[in-house]
């Protein structure tokens, strides 16, 4: 049987372009070359997602109302907390980057006016104090040189100094993307044990958890924050946090802004909350 080939109506057609002899070609938005080839991404964060990962988001519209879900949750907290390497903390998985796991962990535990120490030593721990401030926390930071990490002599030395126990917490980039600089979590811890201090100690984990040591337990971190799109090799789009049980006690006494409500994200509440379900298939493969 034949066939014929049916021509377009000159509505089909695209508009053409009417360029004048003496007009300049359109010139091409910046960063528009696309060779041929896989693309290939050389920062620290996002990265390269593997093909895996991409197919494992590769599922329809689903329920997180759903029976089914809330076992599917609990197997990603054990894995997030298996990530810390804690069998004491209690993991949190929430839609948010790195950015706003700083902020939870600031609201969720401290109010305006609590006093906390921190370094700034590269532009995240500089963002992250800025965050400090912006959140009306009372804000003592060591300025040091970037490419040196936390000083842990000095925390034990302020530390002592406060008698009145007026610090809450102890804030600490883990590794200082900028400089590649990672800072001793653990040294860190005991500088405060040494000052016999109860502040809780918060650490920035955004680009070390998934790729260097973190022991959330051993090192007696109280919140660790970090996020998808660095070493885990997942896109953009989640946060993850693990809190001690003495953060969890905290979170009763604070009065800060949380916009997120960190202790929501478990799953016997997950029926109060909206949350998007295909970034959780991404990293349970």
């Amino acid at each position: 049987v034949g066939c014929f080939a049916q021509p377009f109506s000159s509505a089909a057609l695209p508009e053409p372009l009417d360029y004048a002899a003496n007009d300049p070609s359109p010139a091409p938005a910046p960063y528009s070359f696309t060779p041929a080839g896989r693309h290939h991404l050389f920062v620290p964060g996002p990265v390269n997602i593997h093909e895996n990962v991409q197919r494992a988001m590769m599922v329809p519209g689903q329920n997180h109302r759903d029976p089914w879900f809330n076992d599917f949750y609990k197997g990603c907290l054990e894995d997030v907390k298996w990530l810390y390497q804690s069998k004491k903390g209690t993991a949190i998985i929430y839609p948010g980057t790195g950015t706003g796991g700083w902020e939870a962990c600031l609201t969720n535990t401290l109010s305006p006016g609590d006093k906390v120490l921190t370094f700034r030593y590269g532009q995240f721990s500089h963002l992250w104090v800025d965050m400090m401030q912006r959140l009306g926390l009372d804000v003592h930071c060591i300025e040091t040189r970037w490419g040196d990490g936390a000083d842990e002599a000095k925390i034990e030395e302020i530390l002592k100094s406060d008698t009145n126990h007026e610090y809450k917490a102890v804030c600490v980039v883990h590794n200082e993307t900028t400089t590649g600089v990672t800072s001793n979590i653990k040294g860190c811890r005991d500088a405060i044990d040494a000052a016999g201090h109860p502040a809780m100690l918060f650490v920035d984990g955004v680009s070390s958890i998934g790729g260097s040591t973190f022991k959330f337990d051993e090192w007696g971190v109280d919140c660790a924050v970090t996020g998808s799109q660095k070493a885990l090799s997942l896109p953009t789009g989640l946060g993850f946090v693990c809190v001690s049980d003495k953060v969890r006690q905290t979170r009763c006494l604070s009065s800060g802004p949380a916009r997120v409500e960190l202790l929501r994200f478990q799953p016997h509440r997950l029926n109060d909350i909206e949350t998007e379900i295909t970034s959780f298939h991404e990293g349970y493969i």
